[in-house]
């Protein structure tokens, strides 16, 4: 009975555990029902194991109350004591039916038993056990007893049939502790029970099975059926899914790991006796009265015996360049055991590999021949057991000679972005002995390609980054591609990408710059860069930067701006700007000065001879100047400036003069507003 009770714990940890937090509030009675034609069935029993042992002493009493009648609710219940007081037989009622049934002789021992401990020479479960508290042991153990067996659980004080019932009436059942409130307040138990419904007995689904060496692992879904079944029977049926029987005399509980959860999934582990044949499996579960629901479906399990060794390839030979024999070695003792062999191919010897035959060779054949093999062949053969595991061989190489280059590589474009980043595409090769492609550039579509790609690519892209200061504006490229022999391909057709400009261009320079018959007229030589789409003749006015574009020029090089004003200071520079809106730089600036015109003014002065003084006083009627300019000639020379007065004066004494001569005097004056007279009409003075 120990060995029963140990080989059990394990599924109880749960409620043992739960038993302990209960002691410390109210207990109460948890109670459920399973119905027949002709009696309803209950079940009971308290949820901590001091409730049990005070049940135990003082008992149980069951009421019912018929609640409907023809399914019409009744207005006053009918209320009847089915049992006053219920528990447990005494000791010597237990002998007998403890020599015949393991859960009898549990619950007795759980009741009655005067020490509860468990084999010491147990497993590290069984040291677990042994810390436990000895109620909680009888408590669970007897519990688990009752769950197993309906006639126990009645023997324990547990269950009550009630068989004065009728299919047309609905009943709500009571079952009270007889225990003194003073003693312990322990909650009553409910169940209602409606004749008319059906018992709930679920089928049992996900059923799964997974054969390892010897062993098959029955699992299925667990979750759905708790409250509906407490244990298992699992059946077998040896290779004509037939006769079945059961696997396990004694209930099957499958336990969590976790004391707080319930299992999701429950588990079997069948030990097969012998191997090479199928077996079948069902299950159905079992509830605490005893009864039994459908079964699940039926799975098949097909059994193998594992090989110890892996195929060993002797050759694999070349035969005209076109195909490749390949022979292996595996012990013929396995013929019967095996599914046949696969020939796996891959031009990589670390992965890729492909199976090259349509169907699985037959177990007794030990050579294939690859009708289309690579240029580069990586070889294995894999064997394949009863259960579709496969045992591969090590690797062998079979090398074709290759003297065929690939194809063209076609459809090569690319573009540029503004900072010189070139993405080259094409489309990729179908040549299955591809190795990849390099690629080629050149700044003139006649010149000689130079490599640019250190490795071999292998994708059809390329990205490079083209030096934008540089004169030319285009880059060619193209593209090659490489096979495993490296048999190169023809060069593939240029594909031609504009480099974006950043280069201005050159300055145009300015040669002419005068001022001429009422205009200044400008004259300059054009940049020398050939993408100049247009010129600009710019003119500074009195700022720092142009305010005036005179003309926007695409030919001529020369210009006459007649929109100037009289004394003003105008400079002027031209402008390139070629095709990528660049413009030359460090612009040329010219200036020119606008004269003011003279202005005529009638007897601007007189000139009279001062003897006394020995002098000439001239005197003159201009106000506002800035400078006066004085000429005198003297009879029939030449003029010549004799003196400049530089402010408002307007007199002036010419001393350096001679008795009996002649003078002659013209003036010339600037104003301060920049204008200039003309030379005045000429004044005689006889001296």
């Amino acid at each position: 009975m120990r060995y029963l009770i140990a080989s059990l714990f394990l599924s109880f940890v749960l409620l043992s555990g739960y038993s302990k937090d209960n002691n410390e509030k109210n207990s109460k009675i948890h109670m459920s029902y399973f119905k027949t034609n002709n009696s309803v069935l209950l079940r009971w029993a308290p949820d901590s194991p001091i409730a049990w042992k005070l049940c135990n002493k003082y008992g149980y009493q069951v009421e019912r109350f018929i609640m409907k009648r023809d399914n019409k609710l009744l207005v006053n219940s009918e209320r009847s004591v089915l049992i006053d007081k219920i528990t447990h037989l005494p000791l010597p009622l237990w002998e007998a039916p403890a020599d015949t049934s393991m859960s009898a002789a549990v619950a007795a021992e759980a009741i009655f038993g005067t020490s509860f401990e468990l084999d010491s020479k147990s497993t590290d479960i069984m040291s677990m056990v042994n810390m436990s508290r000895e109620l909680d042991n009888r408590f669970s153990f007897g519990l688990f007893s009752a769950d197993n067996s309906f006639e126990v659980a009645k023997m324990m004080g547990l269950a009550f049939v009630d068989n004065k019932v009728k299919n047309n009436e609905a009943y709500l059942y009571k079952v009270y502790s007889l225990v003194p409130t003073d003693v312990a307040k322990i909650d009553t138990a409910y169940v209602f029970v409606d004749m008319y419904r059906e018992n709930i007995m679920p089928h049992i689904s996900d059923v799964t099975a997974k054969f390892e060496t010897k062993d098959v692992t029955i699992s299925w879904k667990q979750s759905d059926l708790i409250g509906f079944y407490n244990s298992f029977v699992v059946e077998r049926s040896v290779n004509d899914n037939k006769h079945f029987e059961p696997l396990n005399s004694l209930p099957y509980v499958s336990a969590s790991k976790s004391s707080l959860k319930e299992p999701k999934n429950g588990y079997y582990a069948d030990t097969l006796p012998q191997i090479g044949i199928n077996y079948y499996y069902r299950l159905r579960g079992k509830n605490s009265f005893g009864f039994y629901g459908p079964y699940s479906d039926t799975i098949c399990v097909e059994t193998y015996t594992k090989f110890t060794t892996k195929p060993t390839i002797t050759s694999a030979t070349v035969v005209d360049n076109k195909q490749v024999v390949v022979k292996w070695d595996f012990p013929v003792e396995y013929n019967m055991l095996s599914k046949g062999y696969r020939v796996m191919v891959s031009t990589s010897i670390r992965s890729n590999y492909k199976q090259v035959n349509t169907e699985l060779i037959k177990p007794n054949i030990r050579e294939f021949t690859i009708t289309n093999p690579n240029r580069v062949n990586y070889i294995v053969v894999e064997a394949i057991d009863g259960g579709d595991n496969n045992y591969s061989s090590m690797p062998q190489m079979a090398l074709l000679k290759d003297l065929v280059p690939p194809a063209k590589p076609v459809g090569l474009s690319g573009t540029v972005d503004s900072l010189g980043n070139v993405k080259l595409n094409w489309m990729p090769n179908a040549d299955n002995d591809l190795l990849g492609y390099r690629v080629y550039f050149a700044n003139n579509p006649n010149d000689e390609y130079s490599q640019i790609t250190k490795d071999a690519l292998t994708t059809p892209t390329f990205n490079y980054k083209v030096p934008l200061n540089t004169l030319n504006n285009f880059i060619y490229f193209k593209v090659q591609a490489i096979d495993q022999s490296f048999n190169r391909s023809v060069m593939s057709d240029y594909s031609k990408v504009v480099k974006p400009d950043t280069i201005p261009p050159t300055t145009p320079v300015i040669v002419v710059a005068e001022y001429a018959n009422g205009a200044v007229y400008i004259k300059w030589h054009k940049s020398y860069s050939n993408d100049v789409k247009a010129e600009y003749l710019l003119r500074y006015n009195n700022t720092l930067k142009p305010d005036t574009i005179l003309r926007v020029f695409g030919g001529s090089q020369e210009y006459s701006d007649a929109n100037i004003t009289d004394g003003q200071k105008y400079r002027y520079t031209v402008v390139a700007k070629d095709n990528s809106n660049n413009f030359s730089r460090n612009p040329i600036v010219v200036a020119v000065k606008i004269p003011k015109k003279d202005i005529s003014i009638k007897n601007p002065f007189t000139a009279v001879a001062d003897r006394v003084n020995n002098q000439i006083l001239i005197e003159w009627s201009y106000t506002k100047t800035n400078t006066v300019y004085i000429y005198r000639a003297e009879a029939n020379g030449k003029y010549r400036m004799i003196k400049t007065i530089v402010g408002s004066e307007n007199s002036f004494a010419d001393k350096n003069v001679k008795l009996n001569t002649t003078y002659k005097y013209r003036l010339r004056a600037t104003f301060t507003n920049g204008t200039n007279t003309k030379m005045s009409d000429e004044v005689v003075v006889e001296f």
